[in-house]
C-alpha cells in the first residue's frame, strides 16, 4: 500500500505517544535531509622552503565540503584577508612571491552550502632571510669501493640554491671545480681517484645574492688497499698487526660486546684466510703480535675473569702456530701491554702489575716453551703507572714505555723511560715531564742510541706527540703535531732514511668523527707529509708495521667503510 500511513496511539502512565509507521515507499515531496556546516581541517601546518615560499598542509576531516578558504596577515592583529581557496579534498597549499624574512599567519576552515566549518589556526611562519647563503658544516668522506669516496656536507640555514665542490690533488696543488650540484642535494661521489695518492675536496653555496665562503678543505687518502675483517659480524677492534710466513699479514684485537681475544689472517692484499676466537679465563683483548723464529705468533693480551662485585683481570700471553692452533698460554695477575723478542731466546713482555690503588708495572721474560725465566714488579707507591710498550736495546738489555699520573685511572701524567739489562734489573728510570700532561704509547730504538716516543700531549684537548731522547733518556726535541680538536698517536716506527712513520688518530669535537691518521717524519721529527683514512664516522689507526718494499700496513678500527658496525680494517700505502 504505497503511502498509506497508520497511527498508533497509546497511552502509558497518563502520557500519551504517537508514532507514524510508514509501509511500503516514503513521500516522494518529502523536504531531503539539511545540509550541515562541514568540520574544521585538522593538523593545520606551515613551512618556508626559500625566500619567497610558504607552504600550508592539513587533513581533510569533512567529507562532504565543497572546498577550502585560507586567510592570511601578517600584522598578526586578528585581522586576515581572504587568500586563496582550494578545491574539495585537497590537503596543501604552495604560496608564492611572499617577502623574505617576513613572519605570516594563515588560517583555515571548510566551507559548502550550509556554510562554514569554524577556523584552524592560525599558523605562524617565517621566510628565510634574503643574502647570500651560510658556509656548508658538518662536511665528510666516505669510501665508496677502492677508488672513490662519497663527500657530503650540510646546508647551515637552507638558503643554497646550489653547490659548487672543488678538488685538489696533493696540499698545495691548484683547486679544479668538479662542478655544481643543485639544491636539495648536499652530497657528491667521485670516483677514478688513485690508489695510495692524497685527495684535498672543500665546498661552497650559492645562491641568486652571491656565494658563501668556502667550508675548511677536508683531506682524504685513497689506500694502496684496504679491508675491513669480518670478525663476530662485524663488530671488532684490531690493536696489532704482524708479517705472515707466506707474506700476509696476521691482526689480533678484540670483539666489541663480547670482550673476547680474536686473531685473523689474510693475504698480501688484506683479503680475510682466517679468524679464531680464542677463551681465556673470561673476557678477553689481544693487544700486541709478533711472529715467532720458527714459525707461529706470540699473542699479548689481557683476560678479565671478575664479576660484578670483584675482579680478576690477568696478563696473558698466547703462542699460536701458522694455521692459530693454541700452542701454550701463560696468566699472571695484571694486564698485558707489549711484547718484544728476547736476546737469547724467548719473549719479553710487558703490562700492569695489578688493578689496585698501588698499581705499577710488570715485565717478564717467558722461554720459548711458555715458562716464566724471570719477573719485575716497578712502581712509586705514590704513584699510578701504566706500561705500554717494551722495546729490545741493541746493545743489550731492554727500555719500556710507561706513564707515571697522579692518581688512580689517569691513562696520562709523565712520561716514564725504564732501562732494563738482559736478566731485568734497573739500569736507570728516568720521568720525562713537559710543560702538560704526556702520554708514550710506543717506542723505537734510534740509530744513534737514543729513543723516540710517540703518543699525545696536552690532556683531553691535546696533540699528537713525537719525543727523542738521548740513550740516557734525556730529552733532546720533542715535535707536537694538531689537525683536530684531539690528536693521538698509537705507533711508531723508524723507516730506513733515519726518519719516522706514525699511525693514530684525530677527533673532532664538532661532530666529524675519528679518522686514522699517518705521518712521515724526517729524523728529526719534522713533518714530511700527512695521511688521512676514513669517513664521517668512527675511524682509528692502532698498530703498524713496516715493509722492505716501503710498503706500510696500519690496522684500526671503521664504523665508516661498509658493512656497518665497527670493524677491524686494515690499511696499506707506501711511504
Amino acid at each position: 500500500m504505497n503511502g498509506l500511513r497508520h497511527l498508533l496511539i497509546a497511552a502509558i502512565s497518563g502520557i500519551t505517544m504517537v508514532a507514524l509507521v510508514s509501509c511500503g515507499d516514503d513521500d516522494p515531496t518529502a523536504p531531503p535531509t539539511p545540509l550541515e556546516a562541514p568540520t574544521s581541517p585538522r593538523s593545520f601546518r606551515a613551512s618556508s622552503s626559500s625566500l619567497t615560499k610558504i607552504t600550508l598542509t592539513w587533513k581533510d576531516a569533512s567529507g562532504d565540503e565543497e572546498g577550502f578558504e585560507i586567510e592570511e596577515s601578517v600584522v598578526n592583529d586578528g585581522h586576515f584577508n581572504p587568500g586563496a581557496t582550494v578545491p574539495a579534498n585537497g590537503e596543501s597549499l604552495t604560496l608564492s612571491d611572499r617577502a623574505p624574512e617576513t613572519l605570516y599567519h594563515y588560517r583555515i576552515r571548510t566551507f559548502n552550502d550550509a556554510g562554514y566549518s569554524p577556523y584552524a589556526g592560525p599558523v605562524s611562519i617565517e621566510t628565510r632571510s634574503a643574502g647570500a647563503p651560510q658556509t656548508p658544516v658538518d662536511l665528510k668522506t666516505d669510501y665508496v669501493g677502492r677508488s672513490g669516496i662519497e663527500f657530503s656536507w650540510r646546508d647551515a640555514r637552507r638558503l643554497a640554491e646550489g653547490f659548487l665542490v672543488e678538488r685538489r690533488d696533493e696540499p698545495g696543488g691548484d683547486w679544479e671545480v668538479l662542478g655544481g650540484i643543485s639544491d636539495g642535494e648536499a652530497s657528491c661521489i667521485v670516483d677514478g681517484l688513485q690508489p695510495d695518492h692524497t685527495y684535498s675536496f672543500r665546498v661552497r653555496a650559492y645562491n641568486g645574492s652571491g656565494l658563501s665562503d668556502y667550508a675548511a678543505e677536508i683531506m682524504v687518502t685513497i689506500p694502496a688497499w684496504h679491508s675491513p675483517l669480518e670478525i663476530e659480524d662485524f663488530n671488532s677492534i684490531g690493536h696489532a698487526v704482524c708479517r705472515s710466513a707466506d707474506g700476509g699479514y696476521v691482526v689480533t684485537g678484540e670483539i666489541l660486546g663480547d670482550d673476547e681475544l680474536f686473531v685473523a689472517a689474510t693475504d698480501a692484499e688484506g683479503t680475510q684466510q682466517w679468524a679464531r676466537v680464542y677463551e681465556g679465563h673470561g673476557k678477553g683483548r689481544g693487544y700486541d703480535i709478533l711472529p715467532v723464529p720458527g714459525g707461529g705468533y706470540l699473542v699479548v693480551g689481557t683476560s678479565d675473569a671478575g664479576s660484578q662485585i670483584y675482579s680478576r683481570v690477568e696478563m696473558w700471553t698466547l703462542l699460536i702456530g701458522e694455521s692459530g692452533e693454541r700452542l701454550w698460554e701463560s696468566f699472571t695477575p695484571g694486564e698485558g701491554a707489549a711484547a718484544c723478542l728476547a736476546h737469547d731466546e724467548g719473549f719479553l713482555v710487558c703490562g700492569n702489575d695489578s688493578i689496585s690503588t698501588e698499581r705499577g708495572i710488570r715485565v717478564e721474560k717467558i722461554s720459548p716453551t711458555g715458562d716464566i725465566v724471570w719477573s719485575r714488579s716497578f712502581g712509586d707507591p705514590e704513584k699510578y703507572e701504566t706500561a705500554y710498550d717494551i722495546a729490545k736495546v741493541p746493545s743489550g738489555g731492554y727500555i719500556v714505555a710507561a706513564v707515571k699520573a697522579s692518581w688512580f685511572g689517569r691513562s696520562w701524567g709523565d712520561l716514564w723511560l725504564l732501562r732494563l739489562d738482559e736478566s731485568g734489573e734497573p739500569l736507570w728510570s728516568r720521568t720525562v715531564a713537559g710543560p702538560g700532561d704526556d702520554q708514550g704509547t710506543s717506542i723505537v730504538v734510534d740509530s744513534d742510541g737514543g729513543f723516540v716516543l710517540a703518543g699525545h700531549t696536552g690532556g683531553n684537548a691535546g696533540e699528537l706527540l713525537i719525543l727523542k731522547t738521548d740513550a740516557a733518556g734525556g730529552e733532546l726535541w720533542r715535535r707536537t703535531y694538531r689537525r683536530a680538536s684531539f690528536n693521538m698517536a698509537n705507533d711508531i716506527r723508524r723507516i730506513p732514511d733515519g726518519g719516522f712513520l706514525v699511525a693514530g688518530f684525530q677527533y673532532d669535537f664538532d661532530g666529524r668523527g675519528t679518522d686514522f691518521w699517518v705521518i712521515r717524519t724526517d729524523p728529526d721529527g719534522q713533518a714530511l707529509w700527512h695521511r688521512v683514512y676514513g669517513g664521517g664516522n668512527w675511524d682509528s689507526g692502532n698498530g703498524l708495521l713496516l715493509q722492505d718494499d716501503e710498503r706500510y700496513v696500519v690496522v684500526g678500527e671503521t664504523s665508516s667503510y661498509p658493512p656497518s658496525g665497527r670493524n677491524a680494517w686494515l690499511v696499506a700505502g707506501d711511504f
